[in-house]
Order: C-alpha cells, then sequence, then structure tokens
C-alpha cells in the first residue's frame, strides 16, 4: 500500500523523498556554508524529513524548524525555538524543493 500525505487539498500519494538535495547559494557571507550536497537523514525533525551536510569542521542542516519554515542551519535542531539558521522559507508548506522562489537570507 502507497504511503499518503495530508495536504490542504485532502490526502495525496506521498512522494518519494530524494536521497540527496543539492543547494547552491551565491548570496550572503553565508553562502559558502549552506552550499553543498545534503543527504537524507535516518531520522525526522518536527515530523518531517532532514538532509545533512557533512563538511570538515561543520555540519549544516536542511530541517524543518518550530517556526513552521524550511532552515539550513549549523544547529541540528535549529536551536529549537528561536529558529536559528542561514535561510530560510518563507509560506512555503511543501518540501524543500518545491520552495524555490520563497527563500530568504539571514546574514
Amino acid at each position: 500500500m502507497q504511503e499518503k500525505m495530508l495536504t490542504l487539498f485532502g490526502l495525496i500519494p506521498a512522494v518519494p523523498l530524494p536521497a540527496v538535495v543539492i543547494i547552491e547559494s551565491h548570496f550572503g557571507v553565508n553562502s559558502q556554508l549552506m552550499s553543498g550536497h545534503y543527504v537524507l537523514g535516518k531520522s525526522k525533525f518536527n515530523g518531517k524529513p532532514t538532509w545533512i551536510k557533512h563538511a570538515p569542521g561543520q555540519d549544516s542542516y536542511l530541517l524543518w524548524d518550530h517556526c513552521d519554515s524550511w532552515l539550513l542551519s549549523h544547529f541540528p535542531h535549529g536551536k529549537r525555538r528561536s529558529c536559528q539558521g542561514w535561510a530560510y522559507t518563507h509560506k512555503c508548506y511543501g518540501m524543500p524543493l518545491e520552495c524555490s522562489k520563497t527563500w530568504m537570507i539571514r546574514d
């Protein structure tokens, strides 16, 4: 039986999650820290999948934060309620790949 996902439009078939998400950032002082290949993590955070970029000296995370947005952060939990990171989505409730025009940079 195929998994289903609850959306604003009701239950729809779940889309397979990408094993790797590639982030290319060309803006902001933290663009090098954000850019790279993020691998799908084994566990979920706040009920959604997370992706991790392992880099020498600092890992980075793509996660659904407590502020209800996708977040690129060096904290594996987005620093909980403070939702700290380098970039986040604005009013995008799908998967990160569906949020291409909604990302905001924090410097």
